[in-house]
């Protein structure tokens, strides 16, 4: 009865050690290393795992998968599916990233045409129509754009502008027709008769803006209007 019950126990350890999972081994670096080969091979890519074969990995009941990282193939993810799994990145010497779409003005923002510079300029200069052309520019963040080129022509920079750049209304002086201390013609209209003599600007002016002169000749101070480039009017009634 003894030598029964005693085989029956032996029989039964024999059992529970067959039904018992093997305990996996560690993975080596060349293991790792010939998935990732054969990964690389089946995804028609290039390339080499930067990885010493003499590297350990923890121990992974069934094969580790092989998945390219966000940024392609050139870093894999070596990832162990056991229910406590592991996850490995490998760099890939020569894999290929993913390619990335080239990103637009027209996809990133509305854009405008505006008048911009053919060439870089630095502050002080006064614009001609060789400075000038019209081109396209972001739509957004360009208060002020210049559009008509007749209105920027002989204006004078306020800032260093650089090629290709909008110019803005406050990048340019104010449109002067006349400025301070240049010598100007002042108009006199007596009657049906119209007079015309010399002055020099005392204050700068725009068009249709009071300002005063003073007489070349008498150096009295006149108040007139600005009515073109360097072109005054006496105001009426006002001498």
């Amino acid at each position: 009865m003894r030598s029964v019950i005693q085989t029956a126990i032996r029989t039964l350890i024999l059992l529970l050690m067959l039904a018992a999972p093997l305990r996996a081994e560690p993975l080596s670096g060349q293991q790792v290393s010939d998935l990732i080969h054969q990964a690389l091979a089946e995804a028609g890519q290039g390339g080499t795992p930067v990885l010493s074969l003499h590297r350990g990995f923890p121990p992974c009941s069934t094969p580790p998968s092989i998945t390219p990282g966000r940024a392609g193939w050139s870093a894999v993810d070596v990832t162990c599916p056991d229910i406590q799994g592991w996850t490995r990145r490998v760099r890939i010497n020569g894999g290929q990233p993913v390619a990335r779409v080239p990103r637009t003005a027209a996809a990133d923002s509305p854009v405008t045409q505006a008048i911009v510079l053919t060439e870089s300029l630095p502050k002080g200069t006064v614009l001609s129509r060789d400075h000038l052309t019209t081109g396209t520019v972001p739509g957004i963040g360009q208060d002020g754009q210049i559009t008509d080129l007749t209105s920027a022509i002989g204006r004078r920079l306020k800032v260093n502008l650089g090629a290709g750049q909008a110019v803005l209304a406050r990048h340019l002086d104010h449109d002067w027709l006349v400025r301070e201390g240049s010598p100007v013609t002042i108009q006199i209209e007596t009657g049906p008769i119209l007079i015309e003599t010399g002055g020099i600007a005392l204050q700068s002016g725009q068009l249709g803006e009071a300002i005063r002169v003073s007489n070349a000749r008498s150096g009295r101070a006149l108040h007139v209007t600005v009515i073109g480039p360097n072109k005054t009017k006496v105001r009426p009634n006002i001498r």
